[in-house]
């Protein structure tokens, strides 16, 4: 079959039945050579790329990260890899997990210490430089620019999701703004970091995830989904990694009914300890003293029953050992 010739990365259509194609190279036109031609060859039939200008060659699959369809790249590369690397793409039940990649290098920059009202910022949130550090947060450009942004990577350490703070404007227009292409009820921030077998902390937001990491034990990895609300795919993802217990840190203002669904999603695909830290008001991991939320943690309550009852039953049974959780 023919070579198919198109004009950028973003052209190369992986569902269509090609097995090579060439193009423009990114990677001329950054050294400033020429790249009004089409010497970048891309091999989807063997994985590899290769300039034959500039001599930049790879794997295909990490080429196009960024700039293809990521549900299309990730069922490329399970079509390119064995039966024992496949399933660190899919979930405990065998379903696929999908998620569009983010080029996080071509919309933020790293923070160092020059940066000091980004520093600064993240220092009245109580994220010191060494947590800047651990869990990659940069500040973002292009659209992104005036914001901190966090990234959030899947199982296999690419970058799905991503938190973009604005932390310069007094009154922003939009607090927090998404990135295109991809959606959070396919992400779950933290999740490489969480080992097999391992207890798990569930929050809303990023920064109350790095709160409770740091206010917790070491053997407790924290998480977050980016709201009150657990998705499905993202209780397959949490599933998969067969945690001896999950918590619920939910922040105060989470009503009975939201923790109660929670609980079922979670449910579908996890049959280990579920146990609830009681957060009241306004109270989130982010704004309460680091030994208060240790002790919430500690004096944390266990989920005893897979059936639980209405809420209304609760209100009039408050002794019960069942409600106990809700009241």
């Amino acid at each position: 079959m023919d070579d198919v010739r198109v004009e950028s990365l973003r052209d190369i259509d992986l569902t269509a039945n090609v097995d090579q194609y060439v193009t423009h190279c990114p990677n001329c036109r950054m050294l400033g050579k020429r790249n009004d031609d089409y010497k970048l060859s891309v091999s989807l039939e063997k994985n590899v790329f290769h300039c034959y200008r500039c001599g930049w060659s790879g794997r295909a699959d990490q080429l196009l990260q960024g700039y293809v369809n990521g549900s299309a790249l990730l069922r490329y590369k399970l079509d390119s890899i064995d039966t024992k690397q496949r399933a660190r793409y899919t979930s405990s039940s065998g379903l696929l997990i999908q998620a569009e990649l983010i080029d996080f290098d071509n919309v933020a920059i790293k923070i160092d210490r020059s940066f000091v009202n980004a520093v600064e910022y993240l220092k009245s949130r109580h994220i010191t430089f060494e947590e800047i550090q651990k869990y990659d947060i940069r500040i973002g450009q292009g659209r992104y620019r005036g914001r901190i942004v966090v990234p959030t990577f899947d199982l296999n350490n690419n970058v799905v999701y991503l938190v973009a703070r604005d932390y310069v404007s007094e009154n922003p227009e939009a607090k927090y703004i998404n990135p295109q292409g991809s959606h959070k009820s396919f992400a779950v921030w933290n999740i490489q970091n969480v080992p097999v077998n391992g207890k798990v902390i569930v929050t809303e937001g990023v920064f109350s995830g790095i709160a409770a990491n740091r206010n917790t034990p070491e053997d407790v990895t924290a998480i977050s989904i980016f709201g009150k609300a657990l998705a499905d795919t993202q209780a397959r993802i949490i599933a998969s990694k067969k945690p001896i217990e999950v918590s619920f840190s939910f922040d105060g203002d989470v009503s009975l009914n939201e923790i109660r669904n929670n609980y079922q999603i979670l449910r579908k695909y996890y049959n280990g300890k579920v146990t609830l830290i009681k957060l009241i008001n306004e109270e989130d991991p982010d704004n309460m003293k680091p030994e208060t939320y240790l002790d919430r943690y500690q004096k944390r309550t266990e989920f005893r029953y897979l059936s639980m009852p209405s809420f209304k039953s609760c209100n009039k049974i408050k002794q019960s050992e069942v409600c106990k959780i809700f009241v």
